[in-house]
C-alpha cells in the first residue's frame, strides 16, 4: 500500500481555499500524513485582484489560514513555498525533486482557460493528484472506486479502503463497466445478459476480496451500455457519491505516461473530489 508521509498542498488565498483546507485536514489523519507543504504562487495576470501582496504578506495569511485548521497537531510537520513563477512551473518543478506524495489542488466547474491549470497539472504531475471542486463539501462516506481489475485499480481501492477504515459507516462503491453494446439484453436473451452481470459481479467482489478490503463496506455496481468515464459518472450522481478514487498508470508528461483517456474524461466531467492515485515516483 502506498504512504502518503508529505501533502503539497496548493492554496490561492481566496474563500476558496476552505474546501481545500478542509479536506486536507480530514486526510492527514486517514492518510498518516507526517508533513504538509503549504503553496501559493504570487505570479499575477490581468485577472487577478490582489496584486501587488508581498511574499511576507501571503506567508502571513497562508499561516494564519493553515492554523485554524491545524491547531493541536505538534506532531504535524508544516513548511510555506511562496514563490512568483507560473503556478503548474512552480508546482511541477517543486514535485519533480521533492518527495511530495498527494498534491491537493483545487478546481472550478468552469471551463475558462484558467480553469483548466489543475487538470493539466494532473496529467503531469509524477505524485497522486487530490482536485477538489470548489462547489464540493466535506463528506467522505461514500467513496467511488472505478474497477477493471488491474493493478492501478487495486492500488486505488487500497487507498480509499484506508481513507474510509476510520468511519463505520461508510461504502466503497466499487464501479465495473463491462463492455457491452447496446441492446445486448435483447440479443443475447434476459437470462444470459442477468448471468454476464452476475458474473461480473462475482469477479468485481473476488477482485476486492484478493486486495484485502472489508467486504462488508464494499457495494458492487455492474454498469453497461456506456463508456467507461460516462459509467463512472453516471453511478456517482445516481449514488450521490462524495469522492472518486481511480489509478493511473501515468507519472510524468510525455504520451506514454499520461494520464489514461477514461480518468481525464472523468476528471473534466466530475462535480465530486477525484484523487488520482499514480504509481509510486521513483526516488
Amino acid at each position: 500500500m502506498q504512504k502518503f508521509d508529505t501533502f503539497l498542498v496548493c492554496l490561492d488565498l481566496s474563500d476558496k481555499d476552505r474546501q481545500v483546507l478542509s479536506h486536507a485536514s480530514v486526510l492527514v489523519q486517514s492518510l498518516q500524513c507526517s508533513k504538509l507543504v503549504f503553496f501559493h504562487s504570487l505570479y499575477q495576470d490581468s485577472e487577478k485582484s490582489d496584486a501587488g501582496r508581498s511574499s511576507d504578506e501571503a506567508l502571513s495569511c497562508l499561516s494564519n489560514r493553515v492554523a485554524d485548521w491545524f491547531k493541536g497537531r505538534a506532531s504535524l510537520q508544516t513548511e510555506y513555498y511562496i514563490c512568483d513563477g507560473p503556478p503548474m512551473d512552480e508546482i511541477l518543478g517543486y514535485v519533480a525533486f521533492s518527495d511530495v506524495d498527494l498534491l491537493l489542488c483545487g478546481k472550478s466547474t468552469s471551463k475558462q482557460n484558467h480553469a483548466l491549470l489543475p487538470y493539466k497539472i494532473a496529467r503531469r504531475a509524477p505524485c497522486s493528484v487530490l482536485l477538489l471542486p470548489y462547489e464540493c463539501q466535506l463528506n467522505l462516506d461514500r467513496v467511488l472506486v472505478a474497477a477493471d481489475h488491474s493493478e492501478p485499480s487495486r492500488e486505488a481501492l487500497l487507498v480509499a479502503s484506508q481513507i474510509m477504515a476510520r468511519s463505520d459507516d461508510s461504502k466503497i462503491i466499487l464501479v465495473e463497466a463491462i463492455d457491452m453494446p447496446y441492446g445486448s439484453q435483447m440479443s443475447i436473451g434476459a437470462s444470459r445478459f442477468v448471468d454476464l452481470r452476475e458474473n461480473a459481479t462475482e469477479q468485481v467482489q473476488k477482485f476486492a476480496q484478493d486486495s484485502g478490503v472489508d467486504e462488508s463496506k464494499v457495494n458492487v455496481v455492474i454498469a453497461s451500455n456506456l463508456k467507461a468515464s460516462t459509467a463512472i459518472l453516471d453511478v456517482a450522481r445516481k449514488r450521490n457519491a462524495s469522492m472518486i478514487v481511480m489509478g493511473s498508470k501515468g507519472k510524468g508528461a510525455v504520451v506514454a505516461t499520461m494520464l489514461g483517456s477514461t480518468v481525464e474524461n472523468v476528471a473534466r466531467g466530475a462535480k465530486y473530489p477525484l484523487l488520482i492515485v499514480k504509481p509510486v515516483k521513483d526516488s
